[in-house]
């Protein structure tokens, strides 16, 4: 064959065989990206998972809890319910009877206010759990380091300026006014009289 040619073709199988390498060193690459994208979609899931327990847990906390609370706000009302029975068998007259029973509206009002305010106190604080939970889950999905809620920290001191030294001295002349020198230089000096 005629030597130009043969360079020529083979020229053409070099830039084929490195186009194709390259297309294979590619696609080798995508795949293995797409191969970690997988794997680490294990952590996100494993997140939400863990969530979802977490959630579960609260429910179950605050269902038992409510039940409880709602037991003894049908025990209370039943109490009160018992009492208002036993002060009609104790009434002498209808007034008395309308009276006391008049009289005993404003406990089972408050009652069962009370007992209605822990119930949704319970509810509340569940959601608050909840909320809580969510927003830590969200900040772990995103990558977003949280950190517990700190107390405010207490306020320093000021420094004592110029002017701050300037008023104290004022106020030291003000409440030294019409003693004598003595009593004077020992107030500013912070020192005492001599027991006499």
């Amino acid at each position: 064959m005629n030597p130009q040619l043969e360079a020529s073709i083979d020229r053409i199988q070099d830039r084929a065989r490195g186009r194709y390498q390259h297309l294979l060193e590619g696609a080798r690459s995508r795949t293995e990206q797409a191969a970690g994208r997988i794997g680490g979609g294990k952590k996100p899931l494993n997140t939400l998972s863990n969530l979802s327990i977490k959630l579960s847990g609260v429910s179950h906390r605050t269902t038992d809890t409510l039940l409880r609370h709602n037991t003894k706000l049908l025990e209370n009302q039943l109490d009160v319910i018992a009492l208002r029975f036993s002060k009609a068998a104790e009434a002498r007259s209808v007034r008395d009877l309308i009276g006391t029973q008049l009289g005993l509206v404003p406990e089972q009002i408050g009652r069962l206010a009370t007992d209605t305010r822990a119930s949704l106190g319970i509810v509340l604080k569940a959601g608050s759990e909840a909320r809580e939970l969510l927003k830590g889950t969200v900040s772990e999905l995103r990558g977003v380091r949280t950190t517990p809620a700190r107390k405010p920290a207490r306020k320093k001191a000021a420094k004592k300026t110029a002017a701050g030294k300037t008023s104290a001295r004022k106020a030291a002349k003000q409440s030294t006014a019409g003693k004598t020198p003595v009593r004077k230089a020992r107030k500013v000096r912070g020192t005492r009289a001599p027991a006499a």
